[in-house]
């Protein structure tokens, strides 16, 4: 566990778990990099070891890394992953990068890995930027004025420069010049944004070669082909609040309450039979008790949503404990092939279910495969514990929402959680005179949590194919 003190203030951010298996992009603490993973965080970021979960050593050395800002100005705001706010005074700011490099993804115009922080150039004002995520090997910068700064791998045009070259520096993503950039959310080879005007764009080519070969027949929308931002067809008469990616599918959350989903759906994440998605499809109402959902975050193959009451819906992968609850089977998670076409066999999965345990919290953050929840003043962790990030003292999986007793108690305050892909951060506003962190060795889960039981073994996760596609001629802005 590392602790990093911001002086002439009583918060403090503390961080547990291994910090380097992902391309995990935090911001500190001028803006939380946000899920997806989230941010996407992936190492995931999101993003997303030697677990990486089973993903290749080529993909986990791509993941490695990361970019924080850090300290920023007296009338800058920490965000929360739903847009709440809260003042950091501090005198100085600047991005530095550290980690994996091996697509020029820190932005320090070169190559090579980083063991130590490093300070980028001056590419922007650094008390302008808003918002650092990151993909496989890819980050993105949004900046206050609504600007984004790109660089890193670029095989599949997710840059959206419109080309496929890697860019060692970060640079301003051109396409975009003029148009007010709200949000950003980068998939492990493809990137979404949202609009100041509620417009979703995507781009990048990662999801395509899986679309050809999971809906044979049909032709993809451009917005999966393009390698410049490209407007998601399906959404047109919705205005979106909130955009995330995982891995390998998107959401989007409307004004309306309505959540949209895309993309491929080994896990069932989207929430469907079908195995992938090329349009966006809107999960029905009746899936979350008919009510309005007003947050969602991603994982790389999992999602949770909030609903206007409170009310906490988990659903997609399962076998690390991810969804905070067990499966009846654990075969309800395993896709199985009928004529060519995956469907799923048990599909409780990809019914999204209500955690009653966490309802009415206040933050919730989504990492890989592990999830953080503010509930009653109280940290609660669980899923996917390799390295410690659920902050129980142990490397078991946690099955059910737990309490981090490690972190502060009353009247300490809770502010902000944050995952990456194997660590976990808080954010605490301290007492004047906290008390030394007891010993992280007791858990006790929330008293209508099942009964935590024996972690199932590790479910291999292969990455979707990776080989190349046709070009197509990319969709203008």
């Amino acid at each position: 566990m590392l602790v990093t003190r911001f002086r002439g203030d009583s918060e403090v951010l503390r961080r547990v778990g291994e910090n380097a298996e992902a391309h995990q992009t935090i911001a500190s603490p001028s803006c939380v990099a946000r899920s997806g993973f989230p941010p996407l965080w992936n190492a995931t970021t999101s993003t997303q070891d030697s677990r990486v979960p089973k993903c290749t050593a080529k993909r986990a050395k791509v993941a490695l890394g990361r970019l924080r800002t850090g300290p920023v100005p007296s009338s800058a705001q920490v965000p929360s992953h739903h847009g709440c706010g809260i003042p950091v005074r501090s005198s100085a700011l600047e991005i530095v990068g550290q980690g994996a490099n091996s697509y020029g993804q820190l932005g320090l115009g070169h190559k090579e890995d980083v063991f130590l922080p490093q300070q980028l150039s001056d590419f922007c004002q650094a008390s302008c930027i808003k918002s650092v995520t990151g993909g496989g090997g890819h980050s993105a910068v949004v900046t206050e004025r609504g600007g984004l700064f790109v660089c890193g791998l670029n095989k599949d045009g997710q840059l959206g420069l419109g080309h496929t070259e890697e860019v060692l520096c970060f640079t301003i993503c051109k396409p975009l010049l003029g148009c007010p950039i709200r949000q950003v959310a980068c998939g492990w080879d493809f990137t979404i944004m949202l609009t100041a005007t509620g417009s979703v764009f995507q781009w990048g080519t990662g999801l395509a070669s899986s679309g050809r070969r999971l809906c044979p027949g049909q032709n993809l929308p451009l917005f999966l082909t393009a390698k410049e931002p490209s407007r998601v067809t399906g959404l047109e008469n919705s205005t979106a609040i909130c955009a995330v990616a995982g891995s390998d599918h998107s959401a989007s959350l409307t004004d309306t309450g309505e959540l949209y989903v895309w993309g491929r759906n080994k896990h069932g994440q989207l929430a469907s039979l079908d195995a992938f998605l090329p349009v966006p499809q809107r999960i029905e109402a009746h899936c979350f008790q008919d009510e309005k959902v007003t947050a969602v975050w991603s994982g790389w193959t999992h999602l949770v949503a909030k609903t206007e009451t409170g009310k906490v819906f988990t659903w997609g992968r399962a076998d690390y404990g991810q969804l905070g609850r067990r499966l009846e089977s654990p075969q309800a998670q395993k896709p199985v092939e009928q004529d060519s076409v995956l469907t799923f066999q048990r599909p409780q999965n990809s019914v999204p279910s209500p955690l009653h345990c966490l309802t009415g919290a206040a933050e919730i953050s989504c990492g890989s495969e592990h999830n953080l929840a503010v509930i009653r003043d109280k940290c609660c962790s669980w899923g996917w514990n390799e390295h410690g990030m659920c902050g129980d003292g142990t490397e078991s999986n946690v099955w059910t929402p737990t309490p981090v007793r490690a972190l502060p108690s009353s009247p300490s305050r809770l502010l902000l959680v944050g995952c990456g892909a194997g660590h976990s951060l808080a954010l605490c506003q301290l007492a004047a005179h906290p008390a030394p962190c007891q010993d992280l060795k007791v858990t006790c889960p929330f008293p209508d949590a099942t009964e935590n039981t024996e972690s199932q073994g590790a479910v291999d996760r292969d990455r979707l194919e990776e080989d190349t596609i046709s070009d197509f001629n990319p969709k203008q802005f």
